[in-house]
């Protein structure tokens, strides 16, 4: 039997989403600056968004759904770690 979390399952679908629409943004759009931008932004702000709403279903939650909505947070924390330190090494980022 699988382990309910107190999250809606499509979180997990909109952070890989936004994983997506940051690396077409990076590299398949990296010659164009302005559509670039945008597909970065909108992965950027998908990412940040759906940590966000883990963070609050984790506090929201109590026994072993808050360990396991913890655990998951912890993945999307870490996440957006390794996304701050490849934006640190970009021409931006060096800038």
């Amino acid at each position: 039997m699988a382990m309910r979390t107190a999250s809606p399952w499509w979180l997990s679908l909109v952070l890989g989403l936004g994983l997506l629409f940051t690396f077409l943004g990076e590299r398949l759009f990296a010659h164009e600056s302005g559509v670039r931008g945008v597909f970065t932004m909108i992965g950027i702000v998908l990412v940040l968004g759906v940590t966000a709403v883990r963070a609050w279903t984790m506090f929201g939650s109590q026994g072993n759904r808050r360990k396991v909505e913890r655990i998951l947070l912890f993945c999307h924390l870490t996440t957006c770690v390794a996304l701050l330190l490849y934006a640190l090494t970009t021409n931006w980022g060096l800038g």
